[in-house]
């Protein structure tokens, strides 16, 4: 729900600046999302679980942006595969 007010700006573009492929998930227990079934679920699983979509949606490559949960998530993803961490 937060990247809502930015979301058209970055997905629109406009005039010089650039537009973006904006996928926001919602973490799994967290938001409107379901919770994990599996006991032990925890930031290596969350951050395979976005890894994964990240995959699926058929990104190699990707940037993220996030401040607490998001920035331990995507440093226990594969740093190799994550150009750039915004927080």
């Amino acid at each position: 729900m937060e990247v809502r007010k930015i979301l058209p700006m970055l997905v629109n573009g406009g005039g010089d600046n650039p537009s973006f492929h904006v996928v926001a998930p919602s973490l799994p227990g967290f938001g409107f999302s379901e919770g994990p079934k599996t006991r032990g679920f925890s930031v290596p699983q969350y951050a395979e679980v976005c890894h994964k979509l990240m995959l699926d949606l058929g990104y190699t490559e990707y940037v993220t942006q996030g401040g607490d949960w998001y920035v331990c998530l995507y440093l226990v993803v594969r740093p190799r595969r994550l150009l750039i961490l915004a927080m």
